[in-house]
């Protein structure tokens, strides 16, 4: 009774949709629609909300599944949550899909038009946001991620207080708008020159800032957004979209009431905030679906499953240009991923897996592809075997932090995208265009030299970075491989001294052309007669593994020696030329950081123990040695 009250609520036409036992229900919704239509093929509802309410009329007693053909773009405020109420009954299921020749979209982002010319000397543009925009956490042109202004503030330093301190300053004072700036210190792993106490402050939201294409700046005050564009980008006939929903979708359940039977299919989603929440997620829910949807341009992870999630389909699915993973799964059973691309994962975040799996069991990745990801593809937290690789096709990561050789073994046969979801192959995810900018650009002084270092862009501008150029603040240049940094790590910068202090910044080349040059280092001062000494053994080592191979986990020197670690040589029993592992893990480790390197053993050893030693620019350090277990 409860049931039929709430029924003859709705229009009469919707109600005849949803009499009890009717098979294969239906509800069609539009966002040219009107809330105060039956919700049929001729008169669609409007909302995704008006629709969910409708479909918990019609759920109790299921005798067929209930189908909510989707067509339009709908913009959410805030996420569509789908709780026990909103599960399919008597083993049926509710599908929200688009509608024949259709192509929907649900976005967390609003549109934002009316550019105008602002300066025209720095080629600034303009535009004003509605009230209800409080902030500006990221902006997409055309689909291409901006940035935020961004820059730091270089310590002066003086020479009369009798060293390197720097002197005392009130940040903020000149600035335009000095209530939008926002400070933030170096990163948890930021190294080297980073790491001084006399490191400066990234500044980001400064009006002053602004001039870089693809970088914008957010008055709160005046309502309006400052942006310069790239090059091509035409700002009164381009899309440029503002996140506002932290997230899209998001599936809750309980312990006692899961949700179960909820299938998307063929939805596009695409422009969420991110931070703590996934664009999609799923948990404490069974027999979930996700089949032929698109998650692109996202703040965040794109879809979360877990914790207790059992059974969760996700098949013909792209993930792409996501600034964290792609999936990540925690405390679920029996997730199976087929015939998906994921591209452009993690680019706000290069030491993010792609695909992250933590305490689950049964989660198979069967005929997809793994690409242009920055590290890691697949990363495991917890019990090994979580992850099955069923002829799933995995690129050379785009940064590559374990030196030379793939992360991966190559599946072999016909690894990759089924025939039948070939095409998901030709699915454009970003433009082509020069790369993003190196980040992180950090420099240690040596004696007449650097050391420089960097992170490398996760955008590449749909082309590989071939090469890197390296300019100190003294003019000079230096022209660096891609291929040479990723297997050290690290560069050497010649032909410095005097004790001149210089900063260093780094731009990124593709086939298209170079980047915008990175923020500059913190500054340094090579010196002409430094004395360094080999550092100190490593802290700790510790050896796991069977087989032909063996896993290190390196706890770097409590002492550098003056000269950070670069590298260790790794020597096994037996005459042989020791391995050295080098690459941007060494040179991020830390106390906190371990480096972790897995490396294959002879066939035949004799003793069952091997030393590590650290190497900087003044030799090799004392040994450690581990036991093999």
């Amino acid at each position: 009774m409860r049931f039929l009250r709430k029924a003859r609520a709705l229009p009469a036409l919707l109600l005849a949709l949803i009499l009890p036992g009717r098979a294969g229900a239906a509800l069609w919704v539009s966002s040219s629609g009107s809330d105060s239509n039956p919700g049929t093929e001729e008169a669609p509802l409007a909302s995704l909300a008006r629709a969910q309410a409708a479909v918990r009329a019609m759920n109790r007693d299921m005798g067929d599944d209930i189908t909510v053909f989707l067509s339009g773009e709908f913009r959410l405020s805030e996420p569509l949550r789908f709780g026990p109420e909103d599960s399919g009954s008597n083993g049926f299921n509710i599908i929200y899909t688009a509608a024949p020749d259709s192509h929907p979209t649900i976005s967390g982002a609003i549109r934002v038009e009316g550019w105008s010319v602002a300066e025209r000397s720095r080629n600034l543009w303009a535009a004003a946001v509605p009230d209800s925009l409080a902030d500006v956490p990221a902006l997409f042109v055309n689909g291409s991620p901006c940035s935020r202004t961004r820059g730091r503030l270089l310590p002066a330093f003086s020479r009369d207080s009798g060293g390197d301190e720097p002197q005392t300053a009130t940040p903020g004072a000149t600035w335009r708008n000095p209530s939008d700036v926002v400070f933030r210190p170096a990163g948890e792993m930021s190294i080297w020159s980073e790491r001084k106490p006399q490191a400066p402050l990234f500044v980001e939201n400064a009006y002053e800032l602004l001039g870089h294409p693809g970088e914008w700046y957010f008055d709160r005050k005046a309502r309006r957004i400052f942006y310069t564009p790239r090059a091509g980008e035409v700002l009164t006939t381009s899309n440029v979209e503002v996140p506002l929903s932290r997230a899209l979708v998001a599936i809750q359940g309980s312990g006692d009431r899961p949700v179960s039977g909820l299938i998307f299919k063929g939805i596009r989603f695409q422009y969420a905030q991110g931070g703590s929440e996934s664009a999609a997620s799923a948990a404490r829910a069974g027999g979930i679906q996700f089949i032929e949807d698109e998650f692109i341009h996202l703040g965040g992870t794109a879809l979360s499953i877990g914790p207790g999630i059992s059974s969760v389909r996700v098949e013909g699915c792209v993930f792409g240009d996501s600034a964290g993973s792609a999936l990540r799964i925690v405390g679920s059973n029996s997730v199976q991923v087929s015939d998906s691309r994921i591209t452009y994962p993690s680019t706000g975040d290069a030491r993010l897996a792609a695909v992250y799996v933590e305490s689950s069991r049964g989660v198979d990745l069967q005929h997809c592809q793994i690409d242009h990801y920055p590290e890691r593809a697949v990363s495991e937290e917890g019990p090994a075997g979580m992850v099955s690789l069923q002829q799933t096709a995995i690129s050379e990561p785009m940064v590559r932090f374990h030196g030379p050789g793939p992360s991966l073994p190559r599946p072999s046969g016909d690894a990759g995208i089924s025939p039948d979801y070939r095409s998901l192959l030709d699915f454009k995810v970003v433009q082509t265009w020069t790369p993003g900018a190196p980040t992180d650009v950090s420099a240690e002084p040596e004696e007449g030299y650097a050391l420089v270092t960097w992170m490398p862009p996760a955008l590449d501008g749909g082309s590989p970075i071939a090469s890197y150029t390296v300019q100190s603040s003294s003019g000079a240049t230096l022209a660096v491989p891609a291929d040479d940094f990723m297997d050290k790590g690290y560069v050497v910068f010649p032909g410095l001294g005097d004790d001149k202090r210089v900063t260093f910044t780094v731009s990124a080349s593709n086939a298209l052309g170079a980047s915008e040059v990175s923020l500059p280092s913190a500054p340094i001062a090579p010196g002409r007669k430094r004395r360094f000494r080999s550092p100190q053994a490593p802290a700790a080592v510790v050896a796991t593994g069977a087989g032909g191979s063996v896993t290190l986990v390196i706890t770097p020197p409590a002492s550098d020696g003056g000269s950070p670690v670069t590298g260790y040589s790794v020597s096994l029993p037996g005459d042989g030329a020791p391995i050295v592992l080098q690459g941007l893990d060494v040179v991020h480790s830390d106390a906190s950081h371990p480096l972790s390197r897995t490396i294959e053993l002879p066939p035949k050893l004799g003793e069952k123990r091997l030393s590590v030693r650290a190497l900087n620019e003044a030799g090799e350090g004392s040994p450690f040695v581990v036991r093999l277990p």
